[in-house]
Parts: structure tokens; C-alpha cells; sequence
């Protein structure tokens, strides 16, 4: 071991032996670049290719999907207008709709109208007539009583004849 007192000594032996570690560390340093530095280089800059792929591949999926976005915001849009369409026409039709039926319903009850009035007048003359035969009658009836009993045939026949003239201008031209 070398001179007593001395911590660390310079010899042959200790400098051989730090000359064969620093070769063998510089050896094992190049090994392990060649075995361990290039493939960790080559796996790293691999992974960086692929994120940056990933990245990108991204970047075009959310543009696709933006572009999509404003193709189905754009669509339902049309279809929104199309549906007011609908609506606004269904409308239209059912308001073109209520108004011929009012109109055939006023036309419908015009014409009952008329033929309630046309009716009426009708029975009202109907019923003018049938009153007048009526009083006719009658007025024949009492006339023959009345002269079989108070009067002579002469007397009578003139009262009647002025009775039924009189009645029948008066009477009938209401």
C-alpha cells in the first residue's frame, strides 16, 4: 500500500487502475449511445412525429366538425323556413277554407230565407183566400136566414148583392 501517513497515493497501480475504469467508462459510454442513446432518440422523435400527427389529425377533425356544425345549423335553418312555409300555407288554406264554407252557409241560409218568406206569403194568401170563402159562406148563410125570416126576395137579394160588394172591395185588397 504505499507510504504510511499519506491518504492517497500516486502509484503505477492506482493510476493503471484509474486508466482501465476511464476506458471502460468511455467504452460503456459509446456502447450504451449505439445501444441505448439512439433508439431513446429515434423513439422520442417518433413519439413527437405522432403527437404532432395527433395534433393535426385533431385540428382536422374539428374543423370537419365546425363544418359540419354550420352545414346542419345551416340545414335546420331550411328546414325552419320550410316548416314556417307549411305552417303559413296551412293557414292560408284554412282560412280560404272557413271563408267558403261561411259563404256557402250565408248563401245557404239566404235561400232558406227566401223560401221561408216565399212560403209565408204564400200561406198568407192561402189562408187570405181560404178566409174569404169562409166569410162568403157565412155571409150567405146569414143572409138566406135573415131574409127567410124579416124579408121579402127582393129586399133581401138587393141587401146581399150590397153586403157581398162592399165586403169583397174592402176586404180583400189588404
Amino acid at each position: 500500500m504505499g507510504e504510511p501517513g499519506r491518504i492517497l497515493a500516486f502509484d503505477l497501480q492506482l493510476v493503471l487502475q484509474m486508466g482501465v475504469q476511464l476506458l471502460n467508462a468511455c467504452i460503456l459510454a459509446i456502447v450504451l449511445s449505439k445501444v441505448l442513446y439512439n433508439p431513446v432518440k429515434k423513439f422520442l422523435h417518433e413519439r413527437k412525429e405522432r403527437i404532432s400527427n395527433n395534433l393535426t389529425e385533431a385540428k382536422e377533425a374539428l374543423e370537419n366538425a365546425e363544418d359540419t356544425k354550420l352545414f346542419y345549423e345551416e340545414r335546420r335553418a331550411g328546414i325552419e323556413a320550410e316548416r314556417k312555409e307549411i305552417i303559413d300555407a296551412a293557414r292560408k288554406r284554412a282560412l280560404e277554407l272557413e271563408e267558403r264554407i261561411v259563404n256557402e252557409a250565408r248563401k245557404e241560409a239566404t235561400a232558406l230565407v227566401e223560401r221561408t218568406r216565399r212560403e209565408m206569403a204564400k200561406a198568407k194568401e192561402d189562408s187570405q183566400e181560404e178566409l174569404r170563402k169562409h166569410i162568403v159562406e157565412i155571409s150567405t148563410i146569414i143572409a138566406e136566414r135573415y131574409v127567410q125570416e124579416k124579408m121579402d126576395e127582393q129586399t133581401g137579394n138587393r141587401l146581399l148583392d150590397e153586403a157581398i160588394d162592399g165586403l169583397g172591395d174592402s176586404a180583400w185588397l189588404n
